[in-house]
């Protein structure tokens, strides 16, 4: 998936770092201009081993957090015009992360519907949420196991799962 048309302020290979205050640190990777990761971390070293910020976060991926985290609906398309990105997975991941970015703020989907959709395996989908690069934007916490809210980050609970429940919440979608 490629919406890529360069944000302004973010140069080649260039490493961001937000702090919203109530989340935790938010970091932002840029490759060309172009969103390639978005993740949570505690501390900047844990998403980006050895490599420190660099520099501030572009105004308009700034602003378009600023808006989620007081409560504002975030329509995926809407985002991805202010933000373009760039991922890069599996052609399966990818179809997956494409179909994560089609539901909408405040719902959610199994990974079950998911797999159907997509022709595929609940595991399958699992794995490509788990693998998604570019959190909140390519909304992976949208989507629940059939029995609970399944995992978030890699994790089955702890403080990720903890964000998971918090993310929908704020998105009233639970």
């Amino acid at each position: 998936m490629d919406t890529s048309a360069g944000v302004p302020g973010a140069e080649p290979s260039l490493i961001c770092r937000y702090w919203q205050p109530e989340w935790g640190g938010i970091e932002a990777q840029f490759r060309d201009g172009n969103l390639i990761r978005l993740a949570f971390a505690e501390a900047p070293a844990a998403v980006f081993p050895g490599m420190p910020p660099t520099a501030p976060f572009p105004a308009p991926l700034q602003a378009l957090l600023q808006s989620y985290f007081s409560g504002m609906a975030m329509a995926t398309e809407d985002a991805l015009r202010v933000v373009p990105i760039r991922l890069h997975g599996t052609p399966f991941q990818e179809r997956v992360w494409a179909a994560l970015t089609e539901i909408p703020h405040g719902q959610t989907r199994s990974y079950g519907q998911l797999a159907r959709a997509l022709g595929s395996a609940p595991r399958a989908v699992g794995q490509a949420c788990k693998a998604n690069p570019i959190a909140i934007l390519v909304p992976c916490h949208r989507v629940l196991a059939a029995a609970g809210l399944g995992g978030y980050a890699g994790a089955r609970d702890g403080p990720a799962l903890a964000r998971k429940a918090a993310l929908l919440h704020l998105e009233g979608a639970i």
